[in-house]
Order: C-alpha cells, then structure tokens, then sequence
C-alpha cells in the first residue's frame, strides 16, 4: 500500500550486535525513515535499555510485543541481534509474500 507519506517505515529487532548502536543512529537522524521502535526479545536487556539516557536509546520506543513489528506500516526491519541470535531473526523476518 502507498502512502502520500514519502517515509518509510522501519523498526528494529535487536540490539546485542556490536552495530546496533550506530545502525539506530543512522536510522533515526534519516529524514527519509518514519522510525516505530525496537524490539528487544532479552526483557533484562530491554529493561536495561529503557534507562540508558544516552543517544540513540534515550529517542526510541520499545516495542513490548514482537508481533507490532510487524505491522503493514513498517516495511523494513534491521536485524540487530547478537551473532548467534540475527540469522534466526532476521529469517523470521524475512517476507515471504
């Protein structure tokens, strides 16, 4: 679906991988790019990011529920898990449309 909104949709699953920082920087100061959160699935991790009071953690959301990443809106999704968790996230998801 198009929308009269030139942005495009992103959020991000992860944020172990030693990129994850600066790929949320980038994708937040990106004009282009309508940011709806991060999904942390590590609820301890999560946690510890929501008080982190440092750019970029301190501009994002934090998605609760994986499912919400999902949504038609969001068309793009970075994968930054830990090495051993972003091939299985970023296989979930991949559209398969």
């Amino acid at each position: 679906m198009h929308s009269f909104n030139n942005k495009i949709g992103v959020a991000q699953i992860g944020s172990k991988h030693g990129h994850a920082t600066s790929v949320l920087s980038t994708i937040l100061n990106n004009p282009k790019v309508n940011f709806y959160g991060i999904f942390e699935p590590d609820i301890e991790k999560r946690n510890e990011l929501k008080k982190n009071k440092f750019f970029p953690w301190n501009k994002v959301n934090f998605i609760e529920n994986e499912d919400e990443i999902y949504a038609p809106e969001i068309i793009a999704i970075a994968s930054e898990g830990s090495n051993i968790e972003s091939l299985k996230q970023t296989k979930k998801n991949s559209y398969e449309g």
